[in-house]
């Protein structure tokens, strides 16, 4: 499914550019990088496996903003839970700031009342 990485938006059908913002779109099966180098990727782990859409956009915002860059992997269930179930994977020298900062947004999800 194309995927816009400037506006985050997937696409069905066989669009190649972005019709909101113009930008090239990528295949979905291919990792989401942010601010992770190529030759880096022997050095990922596994930070968080996140269930849902909101739980990932959180995490994604909260990784951004604190400028750890992430390897965003969607899962390859059965079940079509859309493109925000995966695992969230760091450069292992950046795990020990990325795992505080996952650890108090996704306490905050907890931590809301049903």
């Amino acid at each position: 499914m194309p995927f816009c990485p400037n506006c985050e938006t997937h696409y069905k059908g066989q669009l190649s550019i972005c019709p909101e913002c113009g930008e090239q779109l990528i295949e979905s099966a291919i990792d989401e990088i942010e601010g992770i180098p190529k030759e880096a990727d022997d050095h990922l782990i596994s930070l968080h496996r996140s269930p849902n859409e909101e739980e990932s956009e959180i995490l994604r915002k909260a990784l951004r903003q604190a400028g750890i860059g992430f390897v965003f992997k969607q899962s390859d269930s059965i079940y079509d839970s859309g493109a925000f179930d995966g695992e969230f994977c760091v450069d292992e020298d950046d795990y020990d700031e990325a795992r505080e900062v996952a650890e108090s947004v996704l306490d905050d999800i907890e931590d809301e009342p049903l």
